[in-house]
């Protein structure tokens, strides 16, 4: 895969605001990049099981029932190579640096905050993408 490039990327998009999630899918799909969409953390952990062929995770944090740090450690624990290693980028209106040092220390592979700047979306996911180090999972 070119990180770089959005047109090769398959995205699992999470967040359990519709609204959040339309305008993310949309300004990714405008660059040609394939997304799958889940409602909640229980729905992203299904789609994983079927599927393994995701480019990287767009994870919402603050979710009902299941929060994005629950993914996160069972995406982490996940005895699959495929699922354990892949790039997970955390979205979350957390905006204070403490919030943010606490998300990147979870073992999260980026972190964006909301609302997304629609110029500089695709670049700074990218940037993520080319400077996450090849996970080795456990």
């Amino acid at each position: 895969m070119n990180n770089n490039d959005p047109s090769q990327w398959k995205v699992l998009l999470v967040d359990d605001n519709e609204d959040n999630r339309w305008i993310t899918a949309v300004l990714l799909r405008h660059y040609d990049a394939q997304v799958v969409e889940a409602a909640s953390g229980e729905e992203a952990l299904t789609l994983l099981d079927r599927t393994m062929d995701f480019s990287f995770i767009l994870l919402d944090i603050k979710m009902e029932r299941v929060s994005g740090f629950t993914v996160l450690d069972e995406i982490r624990s996940d005895r699959r190579a495929e699922i354990c290693s892949l790039p997970v980028i955390a979205i979350s209106a957390l905006a204070t640096p403490i919030e943010r040092d606490f998300i990147l220390t979870a073992d999260f592979d980026g972190y964006i905050s909301k609302p997304y700047d629609p110029h500089t979306l695709i670049e700074t996911i990218a940037h993520f993408l080319v400077s996450s180090q090849a996970r080795q999972c456990v």
